[in-house]
């Protein structure tokens, strides 16, 4: 009796059984390293992601302060104005409260109208030249948000 019967042993087989199974775990070695190799690739494309979308937030935030700064610059300007000339108050309130107006205008069209109405207001102006200049750059600042 041989040992191949009385165990039922195939050492050929057994090479072919391991061949196979090699073979079968490279290539399942191989689709798990591609598949890990891919998430990590999103993860990066993911984080690349989001800090160019937090570094435009910041930008965006950035920007806003900047704008409101530059809006409301001209308060304490406008504050000094009045004080400096307590006789035109009425005059510089008057164009003051159209400024306003002109940035709340809805559209373009009613924006130009009330520029070129402060425009006039503000050249009519019986003050100094300097206020009267002064008036003039933020009814021109104001009507600009419009262009």
């Amino acid at each position: 009796m041989d040992k191949k019967s009385k165990f039922n042993f195939d050492p050929e087989r057994l090479v072919r059984k391991s061949k196979q199974d090699l073979v079968s775990l490279e290539i399942d070695h191989r689709s798990s390293l591609q598949a890990f190799e891919q998430f990590w690739e999103e993860q990066a494309k993911q984080e690349e992601y989001e800090k160019q979308k937090k570094e435009r937030y910041q930008l965006d935030v950035l920007n806003t302060l900047k704008n409101i700064e530059a809006n409301t610059a001209y308060l304490q300007e406008m504050r000094d104005l009045l004080v400096e000339n307590r006789e035109f108050q009425q005059e510089i309130l008057e164009i003051h409260t159209g400024i306003l107006e002109l940035a709340a205008s809805p559209n373009e069209e009613t924006a130009k109208t009330k520029y070129r109405q402060l425009l006039d207001k503000a050249r009519n102006f019986t003050g100094d030249v300097e206020t009267m200049g002064k008036l003039m750059k933020y009814v021109t600042d104001t009507y600009q948000m419009f262009s």
